[in-house]
């Protein structure tokens, strides 16, 4: 495989990161030189990760809804590395039940980890994006966001990173990049 290192020196932070989309994130930043924070819930899917990239990951048990393990996560890639260039906005859950038979709590529990979740995380990690000069932040959606599905109510909201966050951008921030991917279709980039 070609060995990009177009992101050499720079820290990454990517949610979500233990299993699927987030390790093959995790792997690919890694692969292109940037040194790499796994967060995650899933320690042990996490922990087998970074071994297996090697020096350049590090596990850091998250959860994404919580302000202060943001602050955790930050302090450590600083820590580290004294820099923070990359958010992944990665973690995100899902599951479909009939309308009548979803709860306020689990309702609620999908709009805290895939709406509130990106949101601490923007505001966590852009101070330090700017003391590094800038940085990009990418939040991780599904094409299915904008879609109604019949009995299945978390389905737009849990997405709706999708069309709030990429607008967001700190005031008098450095220039960085800001992306909205849809898990499918070409990447949506605004700057």
């Amino acid at each position: 495989m070609h060995e990009d290192r177009s992101l050499e020196g720079r820290v990454a932070i990517i949610t979500g990161g233990a299993r699927g989309q987030g390790a093959a994130d995790a792997r690919l930043l890694s692969c292109a030189g940037a040194f790499v924070l796994v967060t995650d819930l899933l320690e042990d899917e996490g922990q087998a990760l970074c071994r297996e990239i090697g020096e350049s990951a590090v596990f850091v048990r998250h959860d994404v809804t919580n302000d202060e393990d943001w602050q955790n996560v930050v302090s450590t890639a600083l820590g580290l590395k004294g820099r923070l260039d990359v958010l992944v906005n990665n973690a995100g859950i899902h599951w479909s039940k009939p309308l009548r038979e979803e709860s306020v709590e689990g309702f609620e529990t999908v709009l805290a980890v895939n709406l509130i979740g990106p949101f601490l995380g923007i505001r966590a990690v852009s101070g330090a994006m700017e003391q590094s000069g800038g940085g990009s932040i990418i939040n991780i959606s599904s094409t299915a966001g904008p879609r109604a599905f019949r009995d299945t109510p978390p389905t737009a909201p849990q997405n709706g990173d999708y069309g709030v966050c990429p607008r967001w951008r700190p005031p008098n921030s450095a220039p960085s990049a800001s992306a909205s991917i849809p898990s499918c279709p070409v990447p949506l980039i605004r700057r």
